[in-house]
């Protein structure tokens, strides 16, 4: 099972606080490309942002052609695309442009999140010094 986007979150968390370590060189696919494209402008990456929300919506369901359980399975992490408004968050942070996501799971009224704030996890940094 690949930890890309476990790793792309510890990725965010890394960059809100300001943090640089060695995980990047860990993750792949449509994550990696995000990190890579990084500064570019909103409409460069909505290709990749759409694949992301794909991404999610197929963690969403559980069957038998998967080798593990999804990882959206519950309420309310399967109905709200937490990874986007996070990346939208950090690209406001750099100043960068937001992006505007035309997607199923990112139209829905649950999906939209007006306001919410990053906070520091000691649970999260243990995590971060002792595995990574």
């Amino acid at each position: 099972m690949h930890l890309d986007y476990e790793l792309f979150c510890l990725w965010l968390y890394e960059s809100w606080v300001e943090e640089k370590s060695d995980i990047i060189q860990h993750i792949s696919g449509d994550f990696k490309q995000l990190i890579d494209h990084w500064y570019a402008d909103a409409e460069k990456l909505q290709e990749i942002v759409i694949s992301i929300c794909d991404f999610h919506c197929e963690e969403m369901v559980d069957n038998q052609k998967k080798p593990a359980l999804p990882r959206f399975m519950f309420p309310p992490y399967n109905l709200i695309p937490l990874e986007i408004h996070v990346i939208n968050k950090l690209r406001q942070s750099h100043s960068l442009s937001k992006l505007i996501v035309d997607h199923p799971i990112t139209n829905t009224n649950i999906a939209i999140v007006s306001e919410f704030s990053i906070v520091e996890d000691d649970f999260l940094e243990y995590i971060q010094i002792n595995i990574f």
